[in-house]
């Protein structure tokens, strides 16, 4: 059946077109879409409406990008996990899935955007409660308003029908330039099969100096079942006191263990 949740839409745009079917079932990742559902579905604090809908009727296009058009009304990306069709939710993740250095990684690259960023966003969607007719509301950055805003941005929502979930994402939007200006890029080898879009990962790198270097531990020493020293395979320029330094150790299982450093020995060769 038809219906107004954006993760519903998603797999509705690949399970039929018109009444001739498609993909089927196994095709969807239907866990993290069933997930994304109920996330759509929760009523936010200053609304009645369901968190976020999409109302709209697509009747062009590829398949592929109507799904990234669809699955930005919820927050999500369009993506293909292990063959299935799937989104990559913009939720904060708890789980590290990597760690990148420049041991594992190769053709480091990054950006940061300097903008002026707008005082405010004219978000223009379709208002159901004038009879779906065009409709705009300003969403303003944090010290602006009406009196005082002089710069501002557009932002076309045409499958919003509420001017709340359209205030709302306006105001995510805005967060999204304000707190995301930078971009890291690197290149892997059979390591990159350890994370997938959407993944939590440590960044470690030189280039932009977080942490004083990377290195592979290549021996452990123990006394009475606990590891007392490790032996690693660079000379690592480190402070005159080693005073709250820490090693990152990355595990088997791919989480970290944060050890703190008592006694560095010094290189003699």
């Amino acid at each position: 059946r038809i219906s107004r949740n954006v993760a519903w839409a998603f797999c509705d745009l690949f399970r039929r077109r018109g009444t001739e079917r498609m993909y089927s079932d196994d095709r969807l990742h239907l866990d993290d879409i069933g997930d994304w559902a109920a996330a759509c579905d929760l009523l936010p604090s200053n609304s009645d409406q369901r968190y976020w809908q999409f109302d709209g009727a697509l009747k062009e296009g590829s398949i592929y990008d109507n799904a990234r058009q669809i699955a930005a009304y919820g927050r999500a990306a369009f993506t293909i996990i292990d063959g299935m069709y799937s989104v990559v939710r913009d939720v904060q993740q708890t789980a590290i899935r990597q760690h990148i250095s420049p041991r594992n990684s190769f053709g480091y690259s990054g950006s940061r955007v300097f903008v002026l960023r707008p005082h405010g966003l004219r978000v223009k969607f379709t208002n159901a409660a004038k009879q779906y007719s065009p409709d705009e509301i300003i969403v303003y950055d944090a010290g602006y308003n009406a009196d005082n805003a002089t710069r501002f941005e557009s932002l076309e929502l045409p499958y919003c029908t509420s001017a709340k979930q359209a205030w709302r994402e306006g105001k995510y939007h805005m967060a999204v330039a304000k707190y995301r200006p930078e971009e890291h890029r690197v290149s892997m080898d059979i390591e990159a099969l350890g994370c997938t879009m959407g993944d939590l990962v440590r960044l470690t790198h030189d280039v932009f100096g977080v942490g004083i270097g990377s290195a592979r531990v290549t021996s452990i020493t123990e006394a009475a079942g606990r590891a007392t020293a490790i032996t690693i395979d660079e000379t690592l320029d480190l402070p005159v006191t080693s005073a709250g330094l820490v090693v990152r150790v990355r595990r088997k299982s791919g989480s970290s263990l944060l050890v703190p450093i008592n006694a560095p020995v010094v290189a003699t060769s």
